[in-house]
């Protein structure tokens, strides 16, 4: 299979503020099968290998490395892999580890002036979409979702623990404690969305 027809299917996932779906995303875009040039085979290792760096203080100085790092390796006249690298960073100003927000913007900043195009394409595509959301009628998927798992509980926990901070981590464990049948999570709903985007999810 081309690059270009497999990316066609998993460009929305690259821009995930989910990690778990960017790194998914990545790992089959590098799969055997997927037919690239070595120029996109380096622009993708170092996509992989910057997500692949954990998302907590400790890891901070190293992603921030290899996002300021990417830029020198985008090829300016192949449109496809640029569509890639600006959808990868604008899903790093979801991630919530702020010393990752400023230079995401420098290198989206530098980007734009080599790919403006597409940079900006990308850019106001995430905005429309957020201001679809903001619509009555619209349910974003968190609101969807009631059900935390076991599991990304005890990620959470341990990635709040990475801040050496007792205050931090004694609010992960209230937070732990509330969420384990959902039911603070649709009380937080109940109150944060409009009634009629509520009704009848319950």
């Amino acid at each position: 299979m081309s690059f270009e027809d497999m990316y066609s299917h998993l460009a929305p996932l690259v821009s995930s503020h989910s990690r778990s779906s960017r790194l998914n995303a990545l790992y089959l875009l590098s799969s055997p099968l997927v037919h690239m040039r070595p120029t996109r085979e380096l622009v993708l290792s170092r996509l992989l290998q910057a997500e692949e760096v954990p998302i907590d203080v400790r890891s901070s100085r190293e992603r921030v490395l290899r996002v300021t790092q990417l830029e020198r390796v985008i090829p300016a006249d192949d449109a496809v892999v640029s569509d890639l690298a600006v959808r990868w960073l604008v899903a790093q100003l979801k991630v919530g580890l702020h010393p990752v927000w400023l230079p995401t913007a420098h290198a989206l900043e530098t980007l734009s002036e080599r790919c403006g195009e597409i940079v900006w394409r990308v850019m106001f595509g995430e905005l429309k979409a957020v201001i679809a959301l903001s619509t009555v009628d619209s349910v974003p998927d968190w609101v969807k979702d009631t059900c935390i798992g076991a599991g990304n509980a005890e990620e959470w926990r341990e990635s709040e623990r990475s801040w050496r901070d007792p205050s931090a981590h004694k609010i992960c464990n209230a937070l732990t404690r509330w969420c384990v049948d959902g039911t603070f999570r649709m009380l937080l709903i109940r109150v944060c969305v409009p009634h009629k985007a509520v009704q009848g999810l319950f």
